[in-house]
């Protein structure tokens, strides 16, 4: 069975919710989209999940009436474009790729330096900032011309997934970004699904085996976890200096690999995610498991959000530890972490509370006036490395953690989606707004935030890419002129 609902680029629902008894194919969906829309002769649809091409063959499955699928559904009259400021713009690709960025992009993802966009051809254009190996040169590397679905980077490099199942990879060695031959010769079919740490890559086949590679030390080497089999999505997390991965099967038990004081090693938690888990967030050293029943299990670095417990590294602080674990036994619909933190969104009929756990200095600790400012119409939670962003319903955002910016006249209605940032050192925040217009923000003034565009900004923005150097928003492209 499946449930699934199609929204334009900008939000809004075009289809849906549809109901299927059998798994509906993205072809499926496209001939009740053409039925129910006035598409103009020719006009191609392309349907996105969560940033990657859906072939028409891909089957969908899952989704309720409260949580269905979700698509985002792209046309040919809709062309975007990728408007693009900060550090990345002075970068030796730039002048090359700057003018092909004005119409056709799909989707856009970064390293830690650079970034990648798809286009609506499934070609791929890169640029960055100019340092050695960082992905955004991507001259010479075959394959990236047509037929690719979706692209991931890490800290300094990239890997696109193209129709078949085929990865293509490049970057910096170090980071996954030259696979050996033996890896590269698994990478060449079969892929349905990608994650990554900072330094390293798992790839998910369709028949539920998981390839890695990358730094060991990042989750490279997933030797530790023994046979990978049956597996269905895999996360990872994204601190600095080591990683881990953990992955979900199709049996709703979880198996890790990596540095095992980030998670790789489930330890006395091995039995509590043994069944029953529906999803998996990752910090930048931690895990946390929700399960069918609304309940969460965390596991990893015990002061980074490891262990169900607001935690004080300050003595002066005058605050003690204490624990959440009762909180976060039921009732839990959804997660987000920053590095050190994590934040649950907990449902109660119409009543919705947040949860925090980790470091209580880094935003975990939420005191009595916040709980006062979020309320009970809590609609999602937004997260970059030091700081949440809470989105109420009405559009107004309440934020909090080191280095948040408060008052802001623009983020008191009105505001439709905040992305959450996964990258360390990203200390800003972007909100997409009902008029198409975006708001960027941070406490801390760096010209990433004083160089933004706003007048650029003010309409048809429909979504915004960021890494700590730049940012990028896809907005609707200008209508091409006539040289007659």
């Amino acid at each position: 069975m499946a449930t699934v609902v199609v929204r334009a680029i900008a939000g809004d629902v075009v289809l849906g919710p549809l109901y299927f008894e059998a798994p509906p194919c993205v072809s499926d969906i496209k001939s009740r989209l053409q039925e129910c829309l006035e598409l103009l002769p020719g006009q191609e649809v392309l349907l996105l999940q969560e940033s990657a091409i859906l072939s028409d063959t891909t089957k969908l499955r899952g989704g309720s009436a409260e949580d269905p699928v979700a698509l985002n559904m792209v046309t040919s009259k809709q062309s975007l474009q990728a408007l693009v400021w900060g550090l990345s713009t002075n970068g030796p690709q730039w002048p090359k790729v700057s003018e092909q960025l004005e119409r056709g992009i799909v989707a856009v993802s970064s390293t830690r330096s650079a970034f990648a966009a798809l286009t609506e051809s499934g070609s791929v254009i890169t640029w960055g900032e100019g340092e050695e190996e960082d992905g955004g040169d991507s001259d010479g590397v075959l394959g990236l011309d047509q037929g690719v679905l979706q692209v991931l980077g890490n800290k300094k490099a990239f890997v696109a997934r193209k129709t078949g199942g085929e990865l293509v990879v490049w970057g910096d060695a170090n980071a996954g970004g030259k696979p050996n031959a033996e890896i590269r010769a698994q990478l060449r079919d079969g892929v349905v699904a990608m994650a990554r740490t900072m330094q390293a890559f798992a790839a998910v086949k369709e028949n539920g085996e998981v390839v890695v590679w990358g730094n060991p030390e990042f989750g490279g080497d997933s030797s530790s976890a023994g046979s990978l089999r049956g597996v269905v999505s895999v996360v990872g997390t994204w601190g600095e200096t080591s990683g881990a991965f953990a992955a979900l099967t199709d049996t709703g038990g979880v198996v890790t690999w990596g540095d095992a004081g980030c998670g790789g090693d489930l330890g006395s938690k091995s039995e509590q995610v043994a069944k029953d888990v529906k999803s998996i967030c990752a910090s930048g050293c931690s895990f946390a498991a929700l399960k069918t029943t609304g309940e969460v299990v965390c596991w990893g670095d015990p002061e980074r959000g490891g262990e169900p417990a607001v935690v004080f590294s300050h003595e002066d602080s005058g605050m003690a530890q204490y624990s959440v674990k009762e909180k976060l036994s039921r009732g839990v619909v959804s997660i987000v972490a920053s590095d050190d933190v994590f934040m649950a969104l907990k449902e109660s009929g119409e009543v919705r509370e947040v949860v925090g756990w980790g470091m209580g200095e880094d935003g975990a600790h939420l005191d009595e006036n916040l709980v006062k400012e979020l309320g009970n119409d809590v609609v999602s939670i937004a997260a970059n490395v030091a700081a949440f962003a809470a989105l109420k319903a009405g559009g107004r955002v309440v934020t909090w953690g080191p280095y948040t910016e408060k008052g802001l006249t623009q983020l008191e209605s009105g505001v439709v989606n905040i992305p959450s940032f996964s990258w360390p050192s990203m200390l800003s925040f972007a909100a997409l707004k009902d008029n198409g217009s975006l708001v960027v923000w941070s406490g801390v003034p760096t010209s990433l935030i004083e160089d933004t565009p706003h007048e650029e900004l003010e309409s048809g923005v429909v979504d915004v890419v960021g890494n700590p150097g730049s940012y990028v928003a896809l907005k609707y492209a200008a209508a091409p002129t006539s040289d007659a």
